[in-house]
């Protein structure tokens, strides 16, 4: 893996996160891919239930999102 595991760690002081997130990298001259982490996702609860913040990247071009599982929809009717 590479460093920017270290700067992701670190960010979130210590906690582990709950996935990994990783992109196929081909190098030139390999038959196969290898798996370069670009970072990580920790589960989260809050007031409405719980939820996953992914950060993806190194500062300053990092990409924050928030997921969320998807609500059943109700029909009125």
């Amino acid at each position: 893996m590479t460093d920017e595991k270290d700067e992701i760690d670190a960010n979130k002081k210590g906690q582990q996160p709950t996935f990994r997130i990783v992109q196929k990298v081909w190098m030139q001259g390999d038959a196969h891919p290898t798996l370069k982490q670009v970072g990580a996702a920790w589960r989260k609860s809050g007031a409405k239930g719980e939820f996953y913040s992914l950060e993806i990247g190194s500062p300053p071009h990092q990409l924050r999102l928030l997921m969320f599982p998807l609500m059943p929809v109700k029909k009125e009717g």
